[in-house]
């Protein structure tokens, strides 16, 4: 899988963003969860929508979007696809 998403030039341009972090911790402040957190409350998404589509359970959605747990990158791809952003969104300055 992880060789298919590196055809995706987003991806390439997530994975050059994401090196220049140590870990999915705080990005302006905030940790990338919680920057997702408020970009799905203001447009009404449901983190169960959120869960089904990237393939997890409910509680792990919650806890990375309150900052407590982090997700893989792969799960993030399917996370900023079922929210129909580009992956770099969430992790730039």
């Amino acid at each position: 899988e992880l060789v298919e998403l590196l055809k995706f030039r987003s991806f390439k341009n997530f994975i050059n963003e994401l090196l220049k972090f140590r870990s999915w911790k705080e990005v302006q402040g905030m940790t990338i969860g919680e920057k997702v957190k408020e970009y799905v409350q203001e447009r009404g998404i449901k983190q169960r929508f959120l869960a089904e589509k990237v393939g997890v359970d409910d509680s792990k959605i919650s806890k990375f979007l309150n900052g407590t747990q982090d997700i893989g990158v792969l799960e993030y791809f399917k996370l900023c696809e079922a929210l129909d952003v580009p992956m770099e969104k969430f992790i730039k300055e």
